[in-house]
């Protein structure tokens, strides 16, 4: 039997809902990552395979620019870092000659 066109645009919805309605009680993370899933699946119409694949592509791509700004204040710490352990150098070098002088 033919769908109209309002019965194939609403449908997924209903199918939406039940997955809501079974993650309800979930843990809030695991529950936006599941509506994710199920909202690429029935967007695109993919299997599973591919809808989890597209899911995982489009959160990393989202989450790149927080990945980055990370990565670049990971090496700014390791930067100061280095520079601290030099001035511990000098200073510590500096007590031992006041130390041995006096």
């Amino acid at each position: 039997m033919a769908q109209t066109p309002i019965e194939a645009v609403t449908s997924p919805a209903a199918v939406v809902s039940k997955v809501a309605g079974a993650a309800a009680d979930w843990f809030l993370p695991v529950e936006f990552l599941q509506h994710c899933f199920d909202a690429v699946h029935s967007f695109t119409g993919c299997n599973w395979f591919l809808s989890i694949a597209l899911t995982t592509l489009i959160l990393k791509t989202t989450t790149l620019p927080f990945l980055i700004n990370q990565l670049k204040f990971n090496i700014r710490v390791f930067l100061v870092t280095l520079q601290l352990k030099q001035i511990e150098k000098v200073i510590r070098d500096k007590v031992v000659f006041c130390i041995l002088c006096c």
